[in-house]
């Protein structure tokens, strides 16, 4: 459970324990009977305090994380400039280990009229989410981003060698070509 869920369940079981109480004084109750509402509701009132505490500690822990994880955003984009992106091999291969061999076919399929600017606008994508991505796996994994965008560094630059990145980026220059040609 979340501090929200937390925070929710701690505000629903001090309201049980309200109403146990009112209707221990309201009721015509016997001793017992009584007795055993008030003992419930102290034991309400206990635990609504642990809930209470969990709920505080679980939004600590979800501050630091997200602050950890804003923290590693930020250092993997500044990593993450160091991935080339000048060639189409490269901004291919960019694009594939984002997993958008997808948008790069059905775009290459649909023969854009700027098929350079359809190329560079998944590249752009590419780059802002590769360092979330990055940030994310660090901060899950308990690694320093700089091993995890490393890791990626690895993988973008063995896609660069495989035969179906270095064929799909010939598809996209012979595209990009044939756009510069006068029509």
């Amino acid at each position: 459970m979340n501090s929200t869920d937390l925070k929710k369940l701690a505000t629903q079981v001090r309201r049980t324990d309200t109403v146990l109480r009112q209707l221990a004084h309201l009721l015509d109750l016997n001793y017992q009977d009584r007795s055993a509402m008030l003992k419930t509701a102290d034991l309400l009132t206990s635990n609504a305090k642990l809930v209470s505490r969990k709920a505080k500690n679980a939004k600590s822990e979800e501050d630091v994380r997200e602050r950890a994880f804003a923290s590693a955003v930020e250092e993997a984009k500044r990593l993450g400039k160091a991935w080339p992106s000048s060639t189409t091999l490269d901004k291919v291969a960019l694009c594939l280990g984002n997993l958008m061999e997808s948008n790069l076919r059905q775009d290459l399929e649909s023969e854009p009229r700027d098929p350079l600017r359809s190329l560079n606008y998944w590249v752009e994508i590419a780059l802002s989410e590769l360092p979330r991505s990055a940030a994310w796996k660090a901060v899950q994994t308990k690694q320093p981003v700089v091993s995890v965008i490393d890791e990626a560094t690895q993988r973008l630059l063995q896609l660069r060698t495989q035969t179906k990145a270095i064929e799909f980026a010939m598809r996209w220059d012979m595209a990009i070509q044939e756009s510069k040609l006068p029509k």
